[in-house]
Order: structure tokens, then sequence, then C-alpha cells
């Protein structure tokens, strides 16, 4: 399947914005509601839709959409080329997302087109590809849905000596990564002495226990500000943060900003012309 993303982009629409009638005779677009609800016509038929909606515009249609939501309605949205006839097939043009897989791929599509890193074009067509695919799975009532892959955000590359104890190790982490644990209640979790655990990481990783933890919350925290609609306070709360305060503290430290400011620019408007 051959693709060429040419847009991507995060928006906010007030209430009675939106976008007039219209068409892309070259582009197919994908549009999924993250907040928000809307009026949306497409070829003269009109829907509603709402959080977690997916709009899939084939090439050449009309369509326009008025928020209709108080605080109006926010969006992910990618276009793109495709020559494959037989791309829509199989693809309904409303449907709803599943566990938030079309919602985590567009999101990472839009931070590579902000971050323009190098080989980030390429690296979304391959994105859009997936996206296809998974929004096929979806319509079709065949997807699976996708096992939970923030464990592996933050881990380096498996070595062939990557241990069955840092699999505990993470697992434990993850699965507790909402309250305080002491490193005694994580060794004895993973039913390991403290000292052994000390050294496989460190070996693993290169870092320490405390380090290693803290680095997995710190990547927790920078993944639900940039892929979720939650507050500051509230992912604070669901890291296990005693404050607020505390929480700032420990962000800047890692990320050299506080969380408030790298929320605005992750959640800013934001569009890439590719």
């Amino acid at each position: 399947m051959e693709t060429r993303i040419t847009f991507s982009g995060r928006f906010h629409y007030r209430c009675g914005g939106g976008v007039t009638l219209h068409s892309h005779d070259d582009d197919y677009q994908i549009q999924l509601v993250y907040s928000g609800t809307a009026d949306v016509n497409i070829d003269g038929t009109h829907h509603k839709v709402g959080e977690g909606d997916i709009v899939f515009l084939r090439k050449g249609c009309t369509h326009s959409f008025t928020a209709t939501s108080p605080d109006g309605l926010k969006t992910l949205e990618a276009k793109f080329k495709s020559d494959d006839a037989g791309l829509p097939e199989g693809i309904e043009t409303i449907f709803r997302d599943q566990e938030s897989q079309i919602f985590n791929l567009l999101s990472h599509i839009i931070f590579e087109g902000q971050r323009r890193n190098i080989l980030y074009t390429e690296m979304c067509n391959s994105l859009i590809v997936e996206a296809l695919v998974l929004m096929r799975r979806i319509c079709m009532g065949s997807a699976v849905i996708a096992f939970d892959g923030s464990d592996l955000k933050s881990r380096k590359p498996m070595r062939s000596d990557y241990s069955f104890a840092m699999e505990a190790i993470d697992g434990y982490i993850y699965k507790n990564i909402g309250r305080n644990f002491s490193l005694r209640e994580l060794a004895d979790g993973c039913g390991y002495n403290q000292d052994y655990l000390y050294r496989i990481v460190r070996k693993n990783t290169g870092e320490t226990l405390i380090q290693h933890v803290n680095r997995i919350k710190f990547e927790e925290a920078k993944r639900l500000i940039e892929q979720s609609e939650q507050s500051i306070s509230e992912i604070s709360w669901s890291l296990g943060f005693e404050s607020l305060q505390y929480f700032s503290r420990f962000f800047r430290q890692y990320a050299g900003v506080s969380p408030s400011e790298y929320s605005s620019k992750a959640r800013s408007v934001i569009r890439t012309d590719y």
C-alpha cells in the first residue's frame, strides 16, 4: 500500500466553528474526534459525531462540519495521497476508535511532523499505512485489541542477557505506577532481594534502581500529557504524586520545563504540511 502524507494536525474548533462545504480531489483525510461533538455533512448525508468517532473522507467527496458542544471540538487529522484503487474497501465513513489505537497513531504522526526529525516523512507514511490497516480491521470486526505498549516505551533495546528479572521489575512498576512504593516493596513484589535488583538494573540500563523507576514515571507523564486530555493535576494524581508542586518539580528536573509549559506546547493547535 503506497501512501504519501500531505498534512497532519491537532485542532480546536470553537462552538459554531468548523469547515464549510468543500472537497479534496486528490487527498484522503482521517479525522478523529477526541473531545466535543459536531454535525457533519458528507456527500449530502448528515451525521453527528462525538468523542472517539473517526471520519474517513475519500478523495472527491464533499464534506463540511460544525462544532456543536459548548467547549468546542478537538480533533486529530491527517491527509494523504494514494493511487491504491482498493484502499477504501472495508473502511466505513464513520466508525469508532478501539482502545485508542487510531488516536495513538495519529498522535505519533502529528508529533513526528512537529519535531521534523530525520526521515520524519517516511515515518509518517508508514504510520498512515498502519492506521489504515487497523481502521479496516476495526470496521470489519476483526481487530485484535493492541497490547498496552506503554511498558516498552521507556526501555532500551532488548539484549540477549535482558533477564526475566527486568521483566518482573518493569511489570511491577507499571502495575503500581499510580501509587508510591518503596524499593523494598518492589523487590518483594518481584521475588528478588534488593541488592540483586540493583545489579540487574544497572547491568541492563546503566541506571540505579530509583533512577529507573523515576524515568519510567517521567515517560508515562509525558505520554499522558501528549496523548490524553487529563489535566496536570489528574496526571499527577494518577502517577501517585502527593502534591502538584512535587510533581511539577519532578517533571521540570527531567524535562527542563514545567508540566504546564510542556502541556501548552504539546496540546496547542498544530499543523504540519509535508
